[in-house]
């Protein structure tokens, strides 16, 4: 049996399937990145707090002499990737910082760092 549908209802189903088909693709389209949920069981947040001990503005990144981070590891010094460029540029060797640092199966990185203590500055 074949129903053919004339004048108003084939226009009223073409025009659902086009907004239902629309629809789909812009609910697809809101997705976030992989790994750019902050809902994503996989991104684990820690607190760091260490001593800068050199910057790499170049590599965007900083080697910082961590305290232990319970749960994650002991501590160490290592380079930290910081996205942050303005936030990198304000750090210098012997800064006191407490930051987050973000694990997520593509990396890790720091952010919302604050300088707790600052560099002991030499004599003017």
């Amino acid at each position: 049996m074949i129903i053919r549908m004339t004048g108003s209802r084939a226009w009223l189903r073409s025009t659902l399937c086009i907004f239902g088909t629309l629809a789909v693709f812009g609910l697809v389209g809101c997705k976030s990145p992989a790994g750019q949920d902050p809902q994503d069981s996989n991104i684990k947040k820690y607190t760091l707090n260490g001593t800068i001990v050199a910057v790499h503005a170049d590599a965007k990144s900083a080697s910082i002499d961590a305290d232990e981070i319970p749960g994650y590891m002991m501590p160490m010094t290592m380079d930290y990737d910081i996205h942050d460029a303005a936030a990198l540029a304000k750090l210098k060797p012997k800064d006191k910082i407490s930051a987050d640092l973000i694990v997520d199966p593509n990396g890790s990185y720091i952010e919302h760092i604050k300088v707790v203590g600052q560099a002991s500055g030499g004599p003017n």
